[in-house]
Order: structure tokens, then sequence, then C-alpha cells
């Protein structure tokens, strides 16, 4: 349950992300308006919304590797 709930909270950043690719590679269909990077910006900009939580799960990682144990009592 602790991967499933820890893949919902990273995937929505790598898919805007594919998003903003995908959107970027087929920009030279202009439909909606003047301006034919709109679509990818907003792509992107939805991935930086979305990066906190691969912050807190970086940390976490980081900070897991140097964790001690507690002294054995005698």
């Amino acid at each position: 349950m602790r991967n499933l709930n820890i893949f919902f909270s990273l995937a929505p950043a790598p898919a805007f992300l594919l998003g903003a690719a995908i959107s970027y590679a087929y920009s030279h269909h202009n439909i909606c308006g003047a301006f034919t990077l709109e679509m990818p910006i907003m792509w992107l900009i939805m991935a930086a919304a979305h990066i906190s939580p691969w912050l807190m799960w970086w940390q976490q990682r980081k900070f897991q590797k140097f964790q001690t144990r507690p002294d054995k009592q005698q």
C-alpha cells in the first residue's frame, strides 16, 4: 500500500513533463492561439507545481541512509 501511495504522489510530475515533450513535438499545429509554445509552457508550469513530492521523497531517501541504530544496552 505504501508503494502505491508513493507511486501516485510521484506520478504527476513525470506525466506533465511527458506532456510538455509531446506538446512541444507537435507545437507546429497552432490551432488555438498566436503563441506556438503556450501549451508546452503550461505543461512545464504544471510539472514545476507538482515537483514538491519528488523533493520530499529525495530528502527522506537521503536521510534514511544516515540513520543510526540505538546503542546496545548492557
